[in-house]
């Protein structure tokens, strides 16, 4: 979970500093090593201003085709 949130952090903050949205992903996870590799493109603007990643509510499933995760975001 922690690893989790602390890569959506970083993409929050790439987001906010360099105005940069992100929509492709290749995410693997060792241990609790999280290694990605994302592209995206800049943003001309942000409907949702999001303030913070929280732990509120964070599930991480495991299912047949890897983990599925739910992820509450402070707005």
């Amino acid at each position: 979970e922690t690893t989790l949130v602390n890569f959506l952090s970083e993409l929050l903050y790439l987001a906010e500093v360099e105005d940069l949205g992100f929509d492709t992903f290749n995410i693997e996870i060792k241990g609790d090593i999280l290694i990605a590799k994302f592209s995206g493109a800049p943003l001309e603007s942000q409907r949702v201003h999001i303030k913070a990643v929280t732990y509120h509510n964070l599930e991480i499933k495991r299912v047949p085709e890897g983990l599925v995760a739910n992820v509450v975001f402070d707005v």
